[in-house]
């Protein structure tokens, strides 16, 4: 009887190990695609950048630039 009992209390702890080890696995796996997801939203961004870049090269858009800037003082380009 103590045998058996000695040996549920290690297959207990090896689950209990096993277990700790899945989760770390698991809090890994979450940040890595956490990581993967912002790199997509920055990539999607900067696809959004360049489309309206070009936009603005294409279009010869004027920016007016009060005291040098083509910025309002609402944070937002102005062009004729």
């Amino acid at each position: 009887m103590v045998c058996r009992k000695d040996n549920v209390l290690e297959l207990w702890a090896y689950l209990l190990e096993l277990l700790l080890a899945r989760r770390l696995r698991l809090e890994l796996s979450l940040k890595l695609q956490k990581v993967f997801q912002e790199m997509l939203y920055i990539l999607d961004w900067m696809d959004e950048i360049k489309v309206v870049s070009c936009w603005i090269n294409d279009h010869s858009v004027t920016f007016v630039r009060p005291s040098a800037s083509p910025i309002n003082h609402d944070g937002v380009c102005v062009y004729i």
